[in-house]
């Protein structure tokens, strides 16, 4: 009889769980779990590792990929052979907070690099670029930004995989990454074969690399730089019909 009405009896109901459990309210954000896990910082790679690393995307348009790439190589290892301790002479903020150690670099090798940042100065009133001054006009300089930020700001378009390939290259130059034998990202698939297998690889490892390379910076000067970036954009910007 025992067995029969233990056979019978109903399971207790189970408790049905939020999906929203644990989420964290800050302001209009709900934070989730993990993020709020200690060690755990989240980084936006459009708002924050962007605008960084426009001042590549300008070179590159300038130069042609090739020289490019290797024009910008050349100046982050000149800025490394100056102070090897520092990791980020990629970061647009670092090189503008560091006016002093760019003014030891020669002038044949700051020339190359110029343009593109007095672009940025002129264009975003960025100051600590005094050794960048070229002849551009302002109109000018706004017309070439505004080019690189629609064409570049998109982590998954190829021209935005070029320009990080082009820091993970410059730092193998400047021995601040090694890779052990065989795990070298294929770089040349993003730029000679993009869409195939091996350039979605390559891809993707950049991307994860970049997590790396670029961590939360909330230096006043990072933080400064991205917010002025964003506003300026926003406030230049023109109204267009949607597609």
């Amino acid at each position: 009889m025992l067995a029969i009405l233990v056979s019978k009896s109903k399971p207790p109901p189970r408790k049905r769980e939020n999906v929203l459990d644990g989420h964290q309210r800050q302001k209009q954000k709900l934070i989730p779990p993990l993020m709020r896990m200690p060690q755990f910082e989240f980084v936006s790679t459009l708002e924050e590792v962007f605008p960084e690393i426009v001042w590549i995307g300008l070179n590159l348009e300038r130069h042609g990929l090739r020289n490019g790439i290797e024009i910008v190589s050349s100046f982050m290892e000149e800025l490394w052979k100056r102070d090897h301790d520092r990791n980020d002479w990629y970061r647009f903020s670092t090189i503008s907070a560091n006016e002093k150690t760019l003014e030891s670099v020669e002038r044949d090798v700051l020339k190359t690099v110029s343009e593109s940042f007095h672009c940025l100065a002129l264009v975003y009133d960025w100051s600590g670029l005094s050794w960048a001054e070229t002849d551009i006009a302002k109109e000018d300089a706004a017309a070439k930004v505004e080019a690189a930020v629609r064409k570049y700001a998109d982590r998954f378009e190829q021209p935005y995989l070029l320009a990080l390939s082009t820091v993970i290259y410059g730092m193998a130059r400047a021995d601040k990454v090694k890779f052990a034998p065989g795990t070298l990202p294929n770089f040349e698939a993003i730029a000679t074969n993009w869409g195939s297998d091996e350039s979605k690889m390559a891809a993707a490892q950049a991307r994860a690399m970049s997590m790396a390379f670029f961590p939360s910076d909330t230096s006043a000067g990072a933080v400064n730089w991205s917010k002025t970036f964003w506003r300026t954009n926003y406030l230049i910007s023109k109204c267009e019909p949607q597609k």
